[in-house]
């Protein structure tokens, strides 16, 4: 997919070429692959820390909330690289959440047996049920672990592309309230 149809309705300015074509996905410069878009995010540690490494290891482009002198690749500049994930990765996975019905559930305690029961209801009543949580996601027989309650926007995009693939009409998901940073 072209770098400029992964940026669709992200404000940005880019540094660089955006007629190039992006393979994946990733915010962890260890798990680069050749083609990826590497997403530079900032929290507990600072992932401009790791642009280097990340084009080393195959990104051909990375998103960064500050322009990064020492890199010769493509750079898009955003306010906000976490939200920019997340708008990229739905465009990137087209959208998947649109042809699906996402019952989300959040919570202090309950969320875990909560969407077990709304997904064997909606089951129970005949429908097409995927479900994301503390347990991994499960839909049709299928078992992903994705090691957190709710997973990255990445990880999740792709999650709810698969199952869209595969007929899902219903995603029971728990969805983890997190203050934004």
């Amino acid at each position: 997919m072209l770098l400029k149809d992964v940026l669709k309705n992200v404000n940005f300015i880019v540094y660089g070429d955006a007629d190039i074509d992006i393979s994946g996905l990733e915010h962890k410069s260890q798990s680069v692959k050749n083609g990826d878009l590497y997403f530079c995010i900032t929290g507990n540690v600072d992932g401009h820390n790791f642009a280097a490494d990340a084009i080393e290891k195959g990104a051909v482009a990375i998103v960064v909330e500050r322009k990064l002198e020492s890199i010769s690749c493509p750079q898009i500049l955003v306010t906000n690289s976490r939200e920019a994930m997340s708008m990229c990765a739905n465009n990137f996975y087209g959208n998947p959440s649109k042809d699906l019905i996402v019952i989300g559930v959040t919570g202090t305690n309950g969320k875990t047996t909560t969407t077990y029961l709304l997904k064997r209801m909606l089951e129970s009543a005949g429908k097409e049920v995927g479900m994301i949580g503390t347990n991994g996601a499960f839909w049709k027989g299928q078992i992903y672990d994705t090691n957190m309650t709710t997973p990255d926007p990445i990880i999740t995009q792709q999650l709810l592309k698969k199952m869209k693939d595969d007929g899902v009409e219903y995603v029971c998901m728990e969805m983890s309230a997190h203050a934004a940073q």
